[in-house]
């Protein structure tokens, strides 16, 4: 559900525009977050994405309101079964995001070891195939230098090539700055899979880079 809600979003919102299909995105976000809080990352690094290009802006879009109204009226039934059940509106993340919780993960090491992510997703049991994806993920991260430069364009909205980078960038550093400083799992370790959102966007810098290459290799092998 998360992944469908991202595809929607960037298909619907930011590509075609076609905002009678937007609705869907709030659905597919509630499904997402009853069926995993952790999926709560996919609208929170929308937002950003929202914040860092449109500024004020979106506010003022209707669609985007009634996106959000169609999320709440989704996990509305959740909400009502965790107020029956438990007397928490959102109870399966009271244990994460409670004051009592987020209070003692504030005394936790910050939990350097998220880093660990590139070496799992990119190089299991060291084979050739995890360096190659090495290689081809450092040429995609040269594709981004962009993005630095033009970061100032980004900001007025007057480059909107530089959007899709700018959407991976957060993709990948909302679950990492989560799981780094917030939920801390330094101490008892962490699931690579609860990175999922942080590995997609390492793949499709993969795919970046794959593109670049190719790019490359066909504009010089045409001098032979």
């Amino acid at each position: 559900f998360a992944m469908l809600s991202l595809y929607i979003f960037w298909r619907y919102y930011v590509v075609e525009k076609k905002s009678k299909y937007l609705w869907l995105l709030g659905l597919f976000a509630a499904l997402g977050f009853a069926t995993r809080s952790q999926n709560a990352l996919i609208p929170a690094g929308i937002l950003a994405y929202l914040i860092i290009t449109e500024n004020y802006k979106f506010l003022l879009k209707k669609e985007l309101w009634i996106t959000l109204l169609i999320f709440l009226i989704a996990i509305s039934p959740l909400i009502i079964w965790n107020i029956h059940q438990f007397d928490k509106p959102l109870a399966q993340v009271w244990g994460y995001a409670s004051i009592e919780s987020l209070e003692e993960k504030s005394h936790r090491p910050i939990a350097w070891n998220v880093w660990n992510i590139f070496p799992l997703y990119l190089l299991p049991n060291n084979s050739f195939l995890g360096i190659i994806l090495f290689i081809l993920f450092f040429i995609g991260l040269v594709t981004f230098s962009s993005v630095l430069l033009g970061f100032d364009l980004v900001l007025k909205n007057q480059d909107k090539k530089l959007n899709a980078d700018i959407f991976v960038i957060i993709l990948f550093f909302v679950s990492i700055i989560y799981f780094m400083f917030i939920e801390r799992a330094s101490t008892y370790g962490y699931d690579p899979k609860w990175l999922i959102f942080s590995g997609l966007a390492i793949f499709l810098i993969i795919a970046k880079g794959s593109l670049q290459l190719e790019e490359w290799l066909a504009h010089h092998l045409k001098k032979f």
